[in-house]
């Protein structure tokens, strides 16, 4: 049996979808949210409601459901139902992979964008975010500081046609970068992620005020949404001043 979407994010036509059922509606379910079918902190019917709703089992809703809840879109709450999360923020728990010396996941409170600007893709993003020959990329730069713990450089990626209109949003509006992801449904669902030792390089040394030339962990990482298509490339350095590195994704 395979479902479709339409553009309400419901079975019904459009795309097909392979792979076990409470995997196809988990799917559904995902495109629902990621389209702001049902936006964050709205209550989700009862699974009988949803199984009706969407022609299958309870069994097979509810399946779907942990499905959701595994990666942190859905939130359930005992006697009080199951309610919608912010994607982007379940995404940044879920794939933040620093820790402190007390094993507690540690997301810098200081962020300072550098800069953003439209311009074409290098070689190396243009393979990693599989872009056509002379497609441009968003390009914006980040530091995230925890004093004394955690400096973090990310020189991030975006496909200009996957979001456009960030440069100028974020140009106007510097703010907006917390939300960027979620106004424009870039959420991550997958990462590849490949992990170096570095010195650390001059000008990110000077955007983090430290010294050139320390040692720090140096990542690429390419983020997919759910559809597996490549929305991000993120370059970072990390000075670990107090800080481990650890990526479980469950």
């Amino acid at each position: 049996m395979k479902f479709s979407r339409n553009d309400r994010g419901h079975a019904g036509v459009s795309r097909p979808y392979a792979g076990p059922l409470y995997l196809q509606i988990g799917e559904l379910l995902r495109e629902r949210i990621r389209s702001r079918g049902w936006v964050e902190g709205q209550a989700l019917p009862n699974e009988s409601e949803l199984a009706r709703e969407y022609g299958v089992s309870v069994g097979t809703m509810r399946k779907a459901l942990e499905q959701v809840e595994a990666i942190g879109w859905i939130s359930r709450r005992q006697g009080r139902g199951t309610f919608v999360t912010n994607p982007e923020t379940a995404a940044a728990k879920r794939l933040n992979p620093f820790y402190d010396n007390n094993g507690q996941h540690v997301i810098p409170k200081l962020v300072t964008m550098k800069g953003v600007g439209t311009r074409p893709a290098t070689p190396d993003e243009a393979r990693w975010l599989a872009l056509e020959a002379g497609e441009t990329v968003t390009s914006l730069v980040a530091v995230y500081v925890e004093t004394g713990v955690l400096a973090i450089h990310d020189d991030i990626a975006v496909p200009t046609r996957r979001a456009p209109g960030i440069a100028e949003e974020l140009a106007a509006d510097p703010d907006r970068f917390s939300t960027f992801r979620s106004d424009h449904n870039l959420v991550a669902t997958r990462v590849r992620e490949f992990v170096t030792a570095a010195a650390l390089p001059e000008d990110v040394a000077a955007a983090l005020g430290q010294e050139a030339g320390i040692p720090v962990l140096s990542t690429s990482r390419i983020s997919f949404d759910a559809d597996g298509v490549a929305i991000e490339l993120c370059v970072r350095h990390a000075v670990l001043q107090a800080a481990g590195y650890s990526l479980d994704l469950g």
